[in-house]
């Protein structure tokens, strides 16, 4: 819980495993609701994306050989470049 202030709305988390040549299970993107961290995803239970049932924290406790999560966020470039790609 202590590492929701460090995440935003939108960043990308994996669920890092320990499962031997495996590094991530599972992954969502940061969902904040009444100032709490959920996980917004495709749950491959019911087939739907959905918010987790839980905050983030007790919702990756039930995750069988998760050890943490992995965050990454999208940013804009500081100088942004354009490409254009000609048809041949």
């Amino acid at each position: 819980a202590a590492a929701e202030v460090h995440l935003e709305e939108g960043d990308v988390i994996a669920f890092v495993t320990e499962v031997e040549g495996l590094d991530v299970s599972h992954t969502g993107l940061a969902m904040f609701r009444d100032d709490r961290l959920y996980l917004l995803h495709a749950s491959t239970r019911r087939n739907v994306v959905e918010r987790s049932p839980q905050v983030l924290s007790e919702y990756i406790k039930g995750m069988p050989g998760v050890v943490g999560i992995m965050v990454a966020r999208a940013t804009v470039p500081k100088k942004a470049q354009s490409c254009i790609v000609q048809p041949k």
